[in-house]
């Protein structure tokens, strides 16, 4: 859906399809839908997707790069989760970190492989709690994350720390095209009832009469659109709650 569209949706809901008189702007119901496009890309999950990004030693060994440290990333990142050194070592699939991913398969080896194939229940979930940690703790060795700072206004990432000594892998939020959060049956309908809000008070603020003497109540649609906005917004707070919990120790 587009963002005529929605406004047009919109418009057609506040006018019940035409049988009011349409006095709220289109530029109104825009300065709306923005501004609500700003609150979910903060508070809604489905707003936003993993973007992965990878930037080359070449680039971070350049001079312009080294007179400022920082990177200017796309104007949809929204948050950065980890930045890290593309260096070979993995956590997952083949190993853990290097105790697994070498030929020799000592008793080190096998002990971290029996921590990490621990299944997510009962004691089990107690190991891999402690896996967990040792990860955490062997990444201080390896030091193979490199600290950063990221300012989602101007979406400018800083890698602050020692220098990358190989290509840098960077992970991300990234927001969605906005034709498909339009799309979203709780994004139309939260800028609906903001929409309504704007409605109703422009109607508080000036008395419309239609045919027959007939006024419109502008408080009883204001009452409706709060509540509605209230109800939104405890199914926007239901669908952001947190489905697993990261342990770190650095």
């Amino acid at each position: 859906m587009t963002k005529q569209d929605l406004i047009n949706q919109i418009q057609d809901e506040l006018t019940i399809h035409g049988s009011l008189p349409r006095n709220l702007p289109d530029g109104e119901v825009s300065r709306v839908i923005d501004q609500i496009v700003l609150k979910f890309k903060e508070e809604y999950q489905y707003s936003v997707q993993k973007q992965s990004y990878i930037v080359r030693l070449d680039v971070l060994k350049s001079p312009q790069f080294k007179a400022t440290k920082k990177l200017i990333m796309p104007d949809n990142v929204m948050s950065v989760v980890k930045v890290q050194e593309c260096n070979g070592w993995s956590y997952w699939g083949s190993g853990v970190n290097q105790f697994m991913s070498d030929k020799e398969y000592g008793n080190v080896n096998f002990l971290a492989y029996e921590v990490f194939a621990t299944a997510f229940s009962g004691d089990g979930l107690i190991m891999r709690v402690a896996q967990e940690s040792m990860l955490d703790i062997s990444r201080a060795f390896y030091l193979e994350q490199i600290s950063y700072d990221y300012n989602k206004l101007n979406h400018i990432l800083k890698l602050e720390g020692r220098e990358a000594r190989y290509s840098v892998f960077i992970d991300t939020w990234c927001s969605i095209n906005l034709e498909d959060l339009f799309d979203d049956y709780l994004f139309i309908r939260f800028c609906t009832e903001t929409a309504k809000l704007s409605y109703a008070r422009l109607l508080s603020l000036y008395q419309f009469s239609l045919p027959g003497g007939i006024t419109i109540d502008g408080s009883s649609l204001n009452s409706e659109a709060s509540v509605a906005i209230e109800s939104l917004q405890n199914k926007l707070d239901e669908n952001n709650v947190c489905d697993w919990f990261l342990q770190s120790n650095l």
